[in-house]
């Protein structure tokens, strides 16, 4: 309890350093952006606290009056714009499908003719692997094949060797993400608990790599870039809660008109791509591993003066300048900075 009260009060103050609130009110119903918070019990120690007060002070420096509403009767807004946050917490009613909920707010708001983000098509990409993929094959997307199903009875079934992957259809962070190198294994995994989480089974063929790049974008501009490096000589998620290096520094030039022309293909206005390649031979034609419009980026240090591995740095909550908070909190309101002036001047989202 202790710790969750300290990190709220570091959130609060890193907040107020670098927030610019001169036109954000929570009583004046008639600005010009509505900003939906749907508070939980975590809301306010999570990245969604941070996330929508940086939105809402990069509105507020542009001269847009905001009106920070907060509570659970959003369907009274019509014809408004409205920002809100990426949330399980509007799940309220605990379905195990908590996307449905996020897709029946969105689509209901914009039936009021309201002009929201995300949108009902950000909203949908969001933890849905079975959606990512179909897209990725729509759209032509370079990806690692990867067969959807709804049964392991169907014929696709039987389409990849041992040993192979199944991603649990709405998860993140390199959770439900399963290495399968036989029969039994693979029965293990898919069992009642897992059919009940998942409406579909998905399959991808396990790659030879032992690092990925992490492409976050706003528009056609690359915001930050970094890869996570799996020392191990065996597979393992190369999230850095699993021990992983970090490197900042190092990106494929090569590749990047080709990430950023990927990217435009979604129709999306920010997101973050996990990117790698066979054998981890960068000559050969990248391999989109997923999308997200959603994310936690990894605030950029010097890692060789880190005193510990990147992943237990993060686990660090501080209020110096050199602390991962305070990194992560400035990080989060650059980027939001982008997103809100990317909405405004390209996307032209809102009616201001």
């Amino acid at each position: 309890m202790l710790k969750k009260i300290f990190k709220l009060i570091i959130n609060v103050l890193l907040v107020l350093r670098y927030g610019h609130f001169k036109n954000v009110s929570f009583f004046k119903k008639d600005q010009s952006v509505v900003l939906w918070i749907c508070p939980s019990r975590r809301y306010w120690i999570s990245d969604n606290f941070i996330k929508d007060f940086s939105a809402a002070s990069a509105l507020s420096k542009r001269g847009i009056g905001v009106y920070v509403y907060i509570g659970d009767k959003i369907g009274r807004f019509e014809g408004r714009n409205i920002m809100f946050s990426f949330d399980r917490g509007v799940n309220k009613f605990g379905f195990k499908n908590y996307l449905s909920i996020q897709h029946y707010i969105t689509s209901n708001l914009s039936n009021q003719r309201n002009r929201i983000y995300p949108n009902s098509h950000e909203m949908n990409l969001w933890e849905n692997k079975a959606l990512m993929h179909r897209m990725f094959e729509e759209l032509n997307i370079n990806t690692p094949k990867t067969v959807v199903l709804e049964s392991l009875n169907e014929p696709n079934s039987r389409q990849l060797p041992f040993p192979f992957l199944i991603k649990e259809e709405h998860s993140f962070s390199s959770q439900g993400i399963h290495l399968i190198n036989n029969k039994e294994q693979l029965d293990q995994c898919i069992n009642e608990k897992f059919l009940e989480r998942n409406k579909h089974i998905i399959l991808q063929k396990l790659i030879n790599m032992r690092r990925d790049l992490r492409v976050i974008l706003v528009g056609d501009e690359i915001v930050l870039h970094y890869w996570r490096i799996n020392k191990s000589k065996d597979w393992k998620p190369t999230a850095t809660g699993y021990g992983s290096e970090v490197d900042f520094v190092m990106f494929p030039e090569k590749w990047r008109h080709y990430i950023i022309e990927v990217f435009k293909k979604l129709n999306l206005v920010t997101g973050a791509f996990d990117i790698t390649w066979e054998n981890d031979d960068l000559e050969s034609e990248p391999l989109i591993l997923e999308v997200s419009p959603n994310y936690q980026p990894n605030p950029v240090v010097d890692v060789s003066k880190l005193k510990v591995p990147y992943g237990e740095f993060k686990k660090k909550i501080g209020f110096g300048k050199n602390s991962y908070t305070n990194l992560f909190v400035k990080t989060i309101f650059s980027q939001q900075e982008k997103i809100v002036n990317y909405l405004i001047d390209v996307d032209n989202r809102f009616k201001l």
